[in-house]
């Protein structure tokens, strides 16, 4: 039985550009943030989005998905792309949820969120943090960094991977972390009630129309993939 897929994003009203970007096919759920200092940061979301959804039926484990992520990079480079372009175009979070028989598999790199539904429909919500010291400043763990200055990461580190058994899952959603203003205080209850009950029905429509009305609460680019 192929899984449900959901893909949705919606920018920011605050932002010319929507930054973010998501991908899901029958066995994959991803989202990509590009880096907000970056002038088209949404370039290199979407073509590596678009690569992982091109090889997804080959990604079948976290080593496979590193392989595609290291060709997409290498290819940016053979085309003679410059520092400063590659900047801006080329820092992104991503976040991978690969399905499996018996698991769901996370496998990330920069910060997002990981929404997970227990066998007992409780919505759980996992912030994903991994930020590194970079240039004197302090920055999301983009893969990008691996490629450029020698290698900022050890050897295939730059992916951290969780495991959630189907036994007691039956959905695992992935997030960008404009999803911080839906778990927000400010945030209504009933709209995150709401929220939490669309999710846990795999209701796309009701998800993207929450989002919609309450678009002037999210002060960032949002995507959520299963």
């Amino acid at each position: 039985m192929k899984k449900q897929k959901i893909e949705i994003t919606q920018g920011c009203i605050l932002k010319k550009v929507n930054q973010d970007y998501c991908v899901s096919t029958d066995n994959l759920a991803v989202v990509l943030d590009g880096c907000g200092s970056g002038e088209h940061s949404e370039i290199g979301a979407q073509r590596m989005g678009e690569a992982i959804r091109k090889n997804s039926k080959e990604i079948t484990s976290g080593r496979k998905l590193l392989s595609t992520i290291v060709k997409v990079f290498r290819d940016i480079f053979r085309e003679g792309v410059n520092a400063k372009e590659f900047r801006d175009k080329y820092l992104f979070t991503l976040l991978v949820c690969i399905e499996k028989d018996e698991n769901f598999e996370v496998h990330n790199a920069g910060d997002g969120y990981i929404i997970t539904i227990d066998n007992n429909k409780n919505v759980k919500y996992i912030k994903i943090n991994n930020n590194i010291m970079v240039e004197g400043g302090n920055a999301p763990r983009y893969i990008a960094y691996d490629f450029i200055g020698g290698g900022m990461y050890k050897e295939c580190a730059f992916l951290d991977i969780r495991f959630f058994p189907k036994s007691d899952y039956q959905s695992v959603y992935v997030a960008t972390d404009g999803l911080r203003f839906i778990l927000s205080d400010r945030f209504p209850k009933q709209e995150r009630k709401a929220f939490e009950k669309a999710l846990i029905d795999r209701d796309e429509q009701s998800i993207r129309e929450i989002l919609k009305r309450n678009s002037n609460m999210i002060y960032d680019d949002i995507a959520i993939a299963l």
